[in-house]
């Protein structure tokens, strides 16, 4: 009776290995993912501020803008001259 390990070819070390998910399709993939979590973050700052700005006209403010930062906050630049004309 012959022996079937014999029989089997004996796997190599330098046989390439196909890995369970190809490069390309695991790049495509990150790139999808990525591009999901950067849309999402933009779209949760975009209802942050669409909130913040309902809140404020809901409590009958006058200064509603999407932007709260004004000359008075920013101290010692509030009393800065302009700058001249550029010369020509």
């Amino acid at each position: 009776m012959a022996n079937n390990d014999e029989d089997k070819p004996s796997p190599r070390r330098d046989d390439p290995v196909k890995p369970a998910i190809p490069g390309n399709v695991l790049g495509i993939f990150f790139i999808i993912l990525t591009t999901a979590l950067v849309l999402g973050y933009l779209l949760l700052n975009k209802l942050v501020d669409m909130s913040r700005e309902e809140d404020c006209m809901l409590a009958h403010r006058r200064d509603c803008g999407a932007s709260n930062t004004s000359v008075r906050s920013l101290g010692v630049w509030a009393n800065l001259d302009p700058l001249p004309p550029f010369p020509s």
